[in-house]
């Protein structure tokens, strides 16, 4: 059985399980499972769901506050880079940039 198969086999499992009332030792008892195995199976599936609710919760969102951009800017935007350049801008840094940007 390869790891995709292993893992559906134990999703379905662990779905049994909790859809049982049963508890844990019971459980695998009447299913010729071992303790640890379930045990194991049931925390993978608990902290998975945990990293999905997380990522699925995070937004970021882009907020302009007044009287933080200066009036002496300007900003470069080709395709789908935009280079925000303040009056006091690094132009080595500047530089940099756009060679690594042409090197992409």
């Amino acid at each position: 059985m390869n790891y995709k198969e292993n893992r559906k086999l134990w999703a379905e499992r662990v779905a049994a399980f909790q859809a049982s009332g049963m508890n844990q030792l019971q459980w695998c008892k009447q299913n010729e499972i071992s303790l640890s195995a379930l045990r194991y199976w049931l925390r993978k599936s608990s902290t998975e769901t945990e990293c999905i609710i997380e990522s699925e919760s995070i937004q970021f969102a882009t907020i302009d506050v007044p009287g933080t951009h200066t009036n002496n800017s300007i900003t470069l935007e080709v395709g789908f880079v935009k280079i925000h350049l303040a009056s006091d801008f690094d132009e080595a840094l500047l530089l940099k940039a756009i060679k690594t940007l042409q090197r992409l």
